[in-house]
């Protein structure tokens, strides 16, 4: 396999290029032409595919050198990224964490303090900030548990608290649905109907949650009156 070859099947995310890594007597030939698709969004449609952030890891893996390509990877995830690549390096992340690593928990950790830094002050378009610091909370759920729900939950709500009209730190309620998925529904709406009646913050975020699930099916109402 050529070099071309080996960064088009990378690209494509085929298990010939994995095999490749596992069965090759010179990996580190290949080590750079991987690195290079860490570092760049190799997905031709995240939306429908989802990112290759996993697969990535799985050759990062074969090649059997995970400290080489760490601290690159976290580098740039702490910089930032457009959506597509932000998300590609969130999962390259998250399975390194799972799989034990200190820093790149500690690289979520700081990129989930740094959007909380922002004090709502959060961009959006190709750069959706609200949605990114969405997903490491969700990746943070996977690793921390409960807690990191907790944290989200409260954080989030204090921020729409003092400043109902910046819901750019919401995404809809997709950190709710991911809660329910990941420590059960139950648990979860038991947890936020509670600390709706102890908690501000909470209620402001469910309050949110509710006028933006009302403003959605008003909005599907209306498609269907007009068509």
């Amino acid at each position: 396999m050529t070099e071309k070859e080996f960064s088009q099947a990378l690209r494509l995310g085929l298990g010939s290029a994995v095999v490749k890594l596992k069965n090759s007597g010179n990996k580190t030939a290949y080590r750079d032409i991987l690195l290079r698709c860490c570092l760049r969004n190799i997905s031709y449609d995240w939306q429908v595919e989802g990112t290759k952030g996993h697969y990535l890891y799985f050759a990062i893996c074969a090649l059997g050198e995970k400290g080489y390509f760490e601290k690159s990877v976290i580098e740039k995830f702490l910089t930032r990224c457009e959506d597509r690549l932000f998300n590609q390096l969130l999962d390259i992340l998250t399975c390194f964490a799972k799989d034990g690593s200190i820093l790149a928990k500690d690289a979520l950790i700081a990129k989930y303090d740094y959007f909380l830094t922002k004090k709502g002050k959060l961009a959006k378009g190709r750069i959706d900030e609200g949605g990114q610091w969405e997903n490491v909370a969700c990746a943070l759920f996977a690793i921390d548990g409960f807690s990191a729900f907790k944290r989200y939950a409260a954080d989030v709500g204090e921020l729409l608290n003092k400043n109902p009209e910046n819901q750019n730190v919401l995404y809809y309620d997709g950190v709710i649905t991911e809660a329910e998925n990941t420590f059960g529904k139950k648990r979860t709406q038991a947890f936020l109907n509670k600390m709706c009646e102890k908690s501000d913050a909470i209620k402001s975020l469910m309050d949110t949650i509710s006028a933006d699930e009302l403003s959605q099916k008003q909005y599907r109402e209306n498609r269907k009156t007009n068509y």
